[in-house]
């Protein structure tokens, strides 16, 4: 009997091979554990996991559930990040949500060379240029849209 036995909440895939997996479940306390495993047909862990039910097509869709829900959050996470980095720039004032965001989407996506310009300038001030490299500042300045200089200060933010 493995120790989420009757308990589980979600199972999926933890790697690009489907060979580990990874089950939440609760135990008798109500605290909400994590249990790994190896996706062993003849381990007694999984064979019990597929007793409740979670084969390997309930773990592959609650595996691509799992991914698309953190692939929201995570779009949500970049958009509100630069929409509040535009918004620093000047380049859009706060405004009703709907507005701020069409706006947004427009000095994101388009391409506009006056702002690209701007937002160059901005990124060039802030610390973390301050502190980058010659290589760094390059790539900046040669980046043909915002979302590319964004995805370049995440790059060096995250170093």
């Amino acid at each position: 009997m493995a120790v989420f036995t009757d308990a589980i909440i979600t199972a999926e895939y933890t790697n690009a091979e489907y060979s580990f997996i990874k089950v939440k479940y609760k135990d008798q306390t109500g605290r909400i554990l994590v249990h790994h495993m190896h996706a062993d047909p003849d381990h007694c862990d999984f064979k019990d996991l597929e007793a409740e039910g979670w084969d390997t097509e309930k773990l592959v869709e609650a595996t691509a559930e799992s991914k698309r829900t953190q692939s929201a959050a995570w779009n949500i996470e970049v958009n509100t990040a630069a929409k509040v980095m535009i918004e620093e720039m000047g380049l859009i004032e706060r405004q009703d949500e709907i507005s701020a965001a069409q706006a947004y989407h427009h000095i994101v996506f388009n391409e506009d060379k006056d702002i690209l310009f701007k937002f160059k300038l901005w990124a060039l001030e802030t610390d973390i240029f301050k502190t980058a490299t010659k290589t760094q500042k390059s790539s900046l300045r040669k980046s043909k849209s915002i979302l590319e200089g964004l995805a370049l200060i995440n790059t060096i933010k995250n170093k």
